[in-house]
């Protein structure tokens, strides 16, 4: 699993970015155009009045360009007008944010002892590139934040150590507290890539919308599906990768935990 992990990561990684100033990015990280961070590759028209920051060589050209089309002689010292100045572009690899949503319930008690090894075959390469890690867990009839995004995998770790588990499987819970937990941190760092593992048996059996329903029968479990497919629609259109981990069990408990229908 480690490796299967490792590789999606670098496709990912090795993703490109066309960014609002029709430069193209390619690398280990996905670049990200940007007007405050970064190393300097372009310059534009300034957006704003005022520019953030100004780009000298560019801004001399056009001064040169502005003058020479209206008079052949130039005057120093230079002055130059907003007409004459020119933005900078930095451009710099944005980091990941690894969410694992993790599904808790009895019949995971020992994939999720496994994850562990996972999250710290990950630890090296994130601490080196800055990338975050959170954890939510979804057991019982809620979903709960374990660790919020940090880059210290270790301690998200020693507490996933101690997790036990419990009856029942609610993943639309589990969909819904990691769209609101992206939410926040689009709003620290807009240009973050957040990256969804949900490692479940999908045995999906509670649902958020209608509480007090347990499935037991097959329309049951379609309410439930109907209401999964909506949050990974909205979660799909925020444009965040998704993968899911469905661990592989022996013929004797293949069965453990999840409902014919579900």
């Amino acid at each position: 699993m480690e490796k299967k992990m490792t590789s999606i990561l670098d496709n990912i990684r090795k993703d490109r970015k066309i960014s609002d100033y029709g430069g193209r990015g390619i690398g280990r990280r996905i670049k990200i155009s940007s007007s405050q961070k970064g190393r300097y590759v372009s310059y534009r028209t300034p957006i704003r009045e005022q520019p953030n920051s100004i780009a000298l060589d560019a801004t001399i050209r056009n001064y040169l360009k502005n003058t020479i089309y209206n008079k052949t002689e130039i005057d120093f010292p230079i002055h130059f007008n907003r007409y004459d100045l020119m933005d900078k572009i930095y451009e710099y690899r944005a980091p990941l944010a690894l969410f694992f949503v993790l599904d808790s319930s009895a019949s995971m008690h020992y994939v999720i002892k496994q994850m562990t090894d996972v999250i710290l075959s990950l630890h090296r390469e994130g601490y080196r590139k800055r990338d975050k890690i959170a954890l939510i867990i979804f057991r019982g009839k809620e979903a709960v934040v374990l660790q919020k995004p940090t880059v210290n995998f270790k301690t998200a770790v020693n507490k996933l150590k101690k997790i036990e588990g419990k009856s029942y499987t609610p993943m639309a819970a589990g969909l819904k507290k990691v769209s609101e937990l992206i939410r926040v941190e689009k709003l620290k760092d807009r240009n973050i890539i957040p990256i969804v593992f949900i490692c479940s048996d999908c045995g999906a059996n509670i649902s958020v919308k209608h509480p007090d329903l347990i499935a037991q029968i097959e329309t049951d479990y379609s309410l439930i599906t109907n209401e999964l497919k909506e949050l990974t629609k909205k979660l799909s259109k925020q444009k965040i990768h998704m993968v899911v981990l469905e661990p592989k069990k022996s013929y004797a408990t293949h069965a453990l935990g999840v409902h014919t229908y579900s």
